[in-house]
């Protein structure tokens, strides 16, 4: 039985500031849904990010992104990727909707998905053909770690995030 296990993590919407100088860091905005296909046993396979920048004006947007195989998902809107690695969106005025695909190992989670059926593990390979009473436990890792400093001491603290398995 190929099972495949589809889930859908939301991390968090972010606010970040433009580094055009025509745009000062109040007009804009960028939210971000990441999508992750993983394996029955959590191990991402696929990961697609939607982003949304939104703005007040007609002057370009410039953003950040390591995605690959960008692409406008709501316009004709092109950008221009700069020396930098900066996306400079032409935006006349728009707002901008965009997907692109991120390596699985970049995700700043990790999930592992373990089986129980009528009380005892087992593997999803082995769940084909069987019935009982099946639980499906998600285990999050926050991988995503900032270091910081207190009163000249640093600290390594876990970044919080939110997220959901639908």
């Amino acid at each position: 039985m190929a099972t495949l296990l589809a889930g859908v993590l939301v991390i968090g919407s972010t606010t970040l500031p433009v580094k055009a100088e025509t745009v000062s860091e109040e007009d804009w905005d960028k939210k971000e849904t990441v999508h992750v296909t993983a394996a029955a046993t959590g191990k991402a396979k696929e990961v697609e990010v939607e982003v949304v920048l939104r703005r007040d004006g007609t002057a370009a947007i410039r953003d950040k992104s390591n995605l690959t195989d960008i692409r406008n998902t709501e316009g004709d809107e092109e950008y221009t990727k700069l020396s930098d690695g900066t996306l400079s969106w032409d935006n006349q005025g728009e707002d901008i909707h965009y997907k692109g695909n991120a390596a699985p190992e970049t995700l700043p989670i990790q999930i592992t998905v373990t089986y129980t059926l009528d009380g005892a593990e087992i593997a999803p390979e082995a769940l084909a053909g069987r019935s009982g009473h099946l639980t499906m436990r998600f285990d999050y890792k926050n991988r995503l770690a900032r270091t910081v400093e207190v009163d000249k001491k640093s600290y390594t603290v876990p970044v919080p995030l939110m997220a959901m398995t639908l």
